[in-house]
């Protein structure tokens, strides 16, 4: 009846980074670890201070089945001892419900619960590795990690995309500080006027701001970057497990210019750059032309296969 994982560990603490508590039928649902109190707010942290460590124990100091109005008043009196690990048992509906979420804080496991519900917003990539951990999405790839499946969701992992930006530098005729931001002006620009809406993003900064693949070239010590990047990408990319392990790292598969049109709209967002940086109007803040990358490097020929190499 119960799926037990491994907690995920953080170092900031009261960061629900793992769901627990998820029935995994439809005749029961399962509370593990300490209920919440019917008498104190919705959201209650409790505290395990025995000894712990990254596998969830299989041993309860009290099992109280049946639940209801009188067994959640028990439970949460047993749950009243600090070193006591209660397990709660409620006959439930049709729905799969996630009622808490386990984490480490400091090294020490505590348990979240919620009476209302449970919202797991960990970002685009480690939302879908804690789903697919709890068993929730697609069927084949939670089985092939030994994972319970407790809803099919074929859609987690998948559908995963990214702004890409692509920056281009130059130098300062005279050292400049750093004022407000540290971002001047933000644009969004159609690469073709036939377009309903922007499918550029273009943002100048006040500093230097190199992509790994300049790392060869010479960043001006003193710099600014505008770049542009895709607003409405196309290329769709996909998230897999390497493990059932909280610590197994997620594999991300970004498929990043995958599609032609994401190809044309980040050479044209290259372009705008170049033509805006290189414009009269950054004449007196600007050293030189646009230095970082090379326009050499950006020949016709080869825009498109550096443009990938940039991603």
């Amino acid at each position: 009846m119960e799926n037990r994982r491994s907690p995920i560990e953080i170092d900031r603490a009261f960061e629900p980074l793992a769901l627990t508590a998820i029935s995994h039928n439809r005749s029961s649902s399962i509370h593990k670890g300490n209920p919440v109190d019917q008498n104190k707010p919705d959201l209650k942290r409790h505290e395990n201070p025995a000894p712990t460590h990254h596998e969830v124990s299989d041993d309860f100091d009290f099992i109280v089945c049946g639940a209801g109005s009188s067994g959640s008043v028990i439970a949460a009196r047993l749950a009243q001892c600090g070193s006591a690990r209660v397990l709660l048992l409620e006959a439930g509906g049709d729905d799969v419900r996630a009622t808490g979420v386990d984490v480490l804080v400091n090294g020490q496991r505590c348990a979240f619960t919620a009476r209302c519900e449970t919202v797991l917003s960990l970002g685009a990539i480690n939302t879908p590795k804690v789903l697919m951990q709890s068993g929730i999405g697609p069927r084949d790839e939670l089985k092939a990690h030994g994972i319970s499946v407790v809803q099919h969701l074929p859609g987690v992992g998948r559908n995963h995309q990214d702004h890409l930006a692509f920056g281009c530098t130059w130098a300062y005729r005279k050292p400049e500080g750093i004022g407000g931001g540290g971002c001047e002006a933000k644009l969004y620009w159609k690469s073709d006027s036939r377009l309903s809406q922007p499918d550029i993003l273009q943002c100048q900064l006040e500093f230097a701001v190199p992509s790994p693949v300049e790392t060869g070239l010479e960043t001006p010590a003193h710099g600014w970057t505008m770049f542009s990047g895709l607003a409405q990408p196309k290329s769709r990319g996909r998230l897999r497990l390497s493990g059932p392990n909280t610590n197994d790292p997620i594999l991300i598969e970004p498929n990043s210019l995958s599609e032609p049109e994401d190809v044309a709209a980040a050479l044209a967002a290259v372009e705008l750059c170049r033509e805006l940086g290189n414009s009269d109007a950054f004449t007196p803040w600007s050293r030189a032309k646009q230095c970082a990358p090379k326009p050499s490097a950006l020949a016709a020929k080869s825009r498109g296969s550096r443009t990938r190499s940039r991603s």
